[in-house]
């Protein structure tokens, strides 16, 4: 197993599917840059094959969905048709998951997430024929996400909260300090004005 990328296979209510998640974002495509290239391919090839023992554990789809979804930790603009997706398809051929990678055995959906947490990419490989439960998978957890993010603003607010009201008590404590004691300028203010 290595730290670039983890593969699962998930059996769930009567369909699988693989789940390969690479750390950080998919670097965008630059036609020219050779070395950029060499290394995107490098890169995407060794954490696939690291990630899983495809050998032992052989599942094949003969016609198959690749779902793509980016995560990115901000909400500036990404166009998702300029990242090099390329290496990634021919990582998943590579590893024998499909039978290829043409229009007759493959298709090729994306979409993007916020995920202020990390960078990462989560890749789904699924029989065609699944593709819609996959889908339902995705939408539960991005609504089990989006409740999680809820309570975490409501938790935040309410610290927040407790935060202002132990720094107004705090404050209103060491104000009638500051009035109790003997010769205090507020005091004294005071006691000048009962004198009138």
């Amino acid at each position: 197993m290595n730290n670039n990328a983890f593969t699962e296979f998930i059996n769930l209510n009567g369909f699988s599917f693989f789940k390969i998640t690479y750390n950080g974002a998919l670097p965008p495509y630059k036609a020219g840059d050779i070395e950029s290239i060499k290394s995107a391919k490098k890169y995407y090839f060794e954490a696939t094959s690291d990630s899983y023992d495809f050998k032992t554990n052989f599942v094949k789809f003969n016609k198959a969905c690749i779902h793509i979804r980016h995560h990115f930790k901000n909400k500036i603009i990404r166009d998702l048709d300029n990242r090099n997706r390329k290496y990634i398809i021919d990582a998943i051929r590579y590893a024998n998951l499909i039978d290829d990678d043409d229009w007759q055995h493959l298709s090729l959906h994306e979409d993007a997430v916020l995920n202020p947490v990390l960078n990462c990419l989560e890749v789904f490989v699924v029989a065609q024929e699944n593709y819609i439960d996959l889908l339902k998978y995705l939408e539960s957890i991005d609504n089990i996400r989006e409740d999680l993010e809820q309570k975490q603003i409501m938790l935040d607010d309410e610290r927040i909260q407790e935060e202002v009201d132990e720094n107004v008590i705090r404050v209103t404590i060491e104000t009638i300090r500051k009035l109790n004691r003997p010769n205090s300028p507020s005091l004294m203010v005071l006691t000048d004005k009962q004198k009138a």
